[in-house]
């Protein structure tokens, strides 16, 4: 079995992202299995790095448990957002069994089980007194709760602590924020952190920011673990025959998203200069010649007039690796945290008009002329 190796890496539809190898019998048994873990994992890493571009690469508190589809959803989007963009978790489960930070803060029915806001606030700065986040939206954000949140910030401070942050859930996101941030700097407690949930999604984050919203945390939930909203929808991968018995197959359709390539394939991702921005990604035919001393010629398969000239010098790296080999894993790193770093520093070598969430550039992805050659000798073969 050989896939995108190490985990992290950031992809595009149209190229292979899993190769399986073996007896027909047995790569057919995997293919429901594989599907589920990488369409689903894959759609919510995905919207946790959009969430995380929105948001300015500002803190990002995974907040979808109750909204998951079922607790074993829950535990694999909180593992699945972690790689994408997500800083931590509410999913106390998920911090223990996967060691992600876990974050939040305390809930509406926390306070309205005391007798009034300023008592709840005060219990729970006891409680946790040196990660204490208030709750700032049950009653009225700026008449109640920030005065309140003041309150017990001074007494914290009275004991050598200090108030980290109040989150507000509700109402006008960017005017409570800028209110908020305005009372808090008045009082003499700058530090105070500002974090926002309320069903956000990519597109509702960067129009708070673009009205002055002073938001220092994100917390989003179920637009998050459904990959709901704006960018969402799963990655519709699907599991085709390319190979079988040593000779190269093909699947036609009169759609030409569902047409394959055929072949045992390997991918290099082209990147160009000194900051070596990538460029380009290209299949080519496992045993096919391949160097990087050339111009390379990238064909679109679904429109081959398209087409793109990577001029050379340019740097190619390979992207598919074995990762299981005789039912034995390969692959021993298994810590999220590489993954983070892979997909931050990946994601930096993107060019940014393909990092815009509204009309992004298209990166380019095709094959390379013998893969083309071998599918235009496949078609005609398979013409009546």
């Amino acid at each position: 079995m050989c896939g995108p190796f190490p985990r992290g890496r950031w992809f595009f539809r149209t190229k292979p992202l899993l190769r399986v190898s073996g007896r027909l019998a047995e790569c057919l048994l995997v293919e429901t299995m594989l599907l589920s873990i990488i369409n689903f994992q894959t759609l919510i890493a995905t919207k946790a790095a959009r969430l995380w571009q929105a948001c300015g690469r500002l803190p990002l508190m995974e907040f979808g448990l109750r909204r998951a589809h079922g607790l074993e959803a829950g535990l694999y989007a909180a593992r699945a957002s972690y790689i994408g963009g997500a800083d931590s978790t509410s999913n106390v489960q998920a911090g223990h069994l996967l060691n992600i930070p876990v974050a939040g803060t305390h809930s509406h029915a926390w306070v309205m089980s005391f007798a009034n806001e300023l008592a709840s606030f005060r219990a729970f700065a006891e409680t946790f007194p040196d990660q204490c986040i208030l709750l700032a939206d049950t009653y009225d954000v700026l008449r109640s709760g920030i005065p309140n949140a003041i309150t017990v910030a001074r007494e914290l401070k009275a004991q050598g602590k200090a108030l980290l942050g109040v989150r507000i859930d509700s109402g006008d996101l960017a005017y409570l924020s800028r209110q908020a941030r305005k009372m808090f700097d008045e009082a003499g407690f700058p530090g105070v952190k500002i974090v926002a949930s309320n069903d956000l999604e990519e597109m509702v984050i960067e129009e708070i920011i673009r009205n002055g919203g002073r938001i220092d945390m994100w917390g989003v939930g179920t637009n998050l673990v459904t990959g709901g909203g704006p960018g969402g929808g799963a990655l519709g991968g699907v599991y085709k025959m390319v190979e079988h018995n040593g000779r190269p197959a093909i699947k036609l359709s009169d759609n030409i998203e569902k047409s394959t390539s055929p072949g045992r394939k390997q991918i290099y991702r082209l990147s160009v200069g000194e900051a070596a921005v990538y460029e380009a990604d290209v299949l080519v035919l496992e045993d096919e010649e391949w160097n990087d001393r050339h111009d390379v010629l990238i064909i679109d398969p679904r429109n081959p007039l398209r087409r793109k000239r990577v001029a050379h010098p340019f740097q190619a790296e390979p992207l598919l690796a074995p990762v299981m080999k005789g039912g034995k894993r390969l692959d021993s790193s298994i810590g999220l945290e590489p993954a983070r770093e892979r997909r931050r520093k990946g994601i930096d070598r993107l060019d940014s008009s393909s990092k815009r969430l509204v009309n992004p550039h298209v990166y380019k992805v095709g094959v390379s002329q013998a893969l083309w050659r071998l599918k235009e000798e496949l078609l005609n073969l398979q013409t009546p």
